[in-house]
């Protein structure tokens, strides 16, 4: 009988991890040599920061075990996603990443959650709300070219349940939430340099692509994908200035038609496996495009206006031209540009009454007083070079008001 209480104490102290948790204390003390350690251990107990891990898993792949064995390990809770889908099995992947930051946020002892994120999106979600795990195991099955550049630190493929029990008990590993990525929404009337300012910005870290939504839909379009074949037929085909056949979709139309939903799960998931972008020109074209991208989890970092005054962009774009030999554009902010230019072929869509209708348009689009209220101003106003520095320095510096349109 004289057995059975000491038996019962190691089991305590092992589940409990307690040998771990005095080990850490020991080796913070000594490393930091404190002239009061009593005060140092008194701190450090009531600052110890548990364990939260993510399991990021595959569609098919069951990485149960090792949840359980980590939660037992560290006196953590274990949380599965398929538990929180369980509980709401209408809700879309948005929704249930909204659920999950709830729960998690709330769980100040610690846990281990499995099954999630599941897509890039969700990744940034919870880092926009600030919860950042101490560790990420990545299991076979799982999506790593998609998720290790987000957790580099990551534990990826682990042996066996003890090798990701061993990764968590080596204490916090720094540095493990996403890698710093900007996902812009650039706004700025026509003529105002939007588009040669998104391209640059894919040269610097932290932004992989610049997207217009024609380009995001249209090559729905032309994959056949089922969304693609709900679009055609608002897909209409012009010659670009490189005598080239391009095509542009009706977003208006599609809108008007009661498809922004449709639009907005196609952004949502082109934008979601892309770390970090830059989407470019008039859109969102309402509220209820923002409020429908932000339920798929889409939501930009940073929403910038390019201020241009319309005399300036109106000038800009009826004295551009297409060099007929190199079938590049030219205007007069080029540094190769002079009288001679203004022989070149004007397109046109550059004439002035043309351009006079494409600047009353984008005074009359739905967003735009929302934008110009909420979105952090650039003067567009110089050289393309200024121009581009003026907009790095803001994604530079943190985020007014969390950066986002809503």
């Amino acid at each position: 009988m004289a057995s059975e209480p000491k038996q019962t104490i190691k089991d305590y102290l092992e589940k409990a991890n307690v040998f771990q948790i005095l080990h850490t204390a020991v080796k913070d003390l000594t490393l930091a040599h404190p002239d009061d350690p009593l005060q140092f251990l008194s701190s450090w107990f009531a600052n110890k920061n548990p364990p939260r891990v993510l399991i990021i898993t595959g569609e098919d792949d069951s990485a149960d075990q090792i949840g359980v064995d980590i939660a037992q390990k560290f006196n953590v809770a274990p949380l599965w996603l398929k538990d929180i889908k369980e509980s709401a099995p209408t809700a879309t992947r948005a929704e249930l990443a909204e659920k999950v930051i709830t729960k998690l946020s709330a769980m100040k002892e610690g846990y281990v959650l499995t099954g999630f994120p599941q897509t890039r999106s969700q990744a940034f979600m919870l880092q926009d709300h600030g919860v950042i795990p101490t560790h990420v195991i990545i299991t076979q099955g799982a999506q790593l070219d998609a998720f290790r550049p987000l957790y580099p630190k990551a534990l990826c493929f682990p042996a066996d349940t003890a090798a990701a029990v061993a990764f968590v008990g080596a204490g916090q590993v720094p540095d493990v939430r996403p890698e710093a990525t900007h996902r812009v929404f650039l706004f700025g009337p026509p003529g105002s340099g939007v588009s040669t300012v998104a391209t640059r910005l894919t040269e610097e870290p932290g932004i992989e692509a610049a997207l217009t939504m024609q380009q995001v839909l249209y090559a729905e379009v032309a994959a056949c994908t089922e969304a693609g074949r709900k679009l055609h037929p608002y897909t209409k085909r012009h010659i670009n200035h490189r005598g080239e056949v391009d095509f542009d979709v009706d977003i208006a139309t599609i809108s008007s038609r009661g498809h922004d939903a449709l639009i907005a799960e196609i952004a949502a998931a082109r934008l979601g496996r892309t770390q970090g972008w830059v989407v470019h020109g008039k859109w969102p074209m309402n509220m209820n495009q923002v409020k429908l991208l932000g339920k798929h989890g889409a939501t930009p970092t940073r929403v910038i206006m390019l201020a241009v005054p319309d005399e300036v962009c109106i000038d800009r774009l009826v004295n551009r031209r297409v060099d007929p030999l190199r079938g590049v554009m030219v205007h007069p902010d080029d540094p190769e540009w002079d009288e001679r230019c203004l022989e070149f072929i004007q397109r046109p869509e550059d004439e002035l009454s043309t351009v006079q209708e494409r600047m009353a348009a984008y005074h009359r689009w739905p967003l735009l007083a929302h934008v110009n209220n909420t979105a952090e101003i650039v003067d567009g106003v110089g050289s393309r070079e200024e121009v581009l520095a003026r907009v790095l320095a803001v994604l530079r510096r943190p985020a007014i008001g969390g950066g986002g349109l809503v």
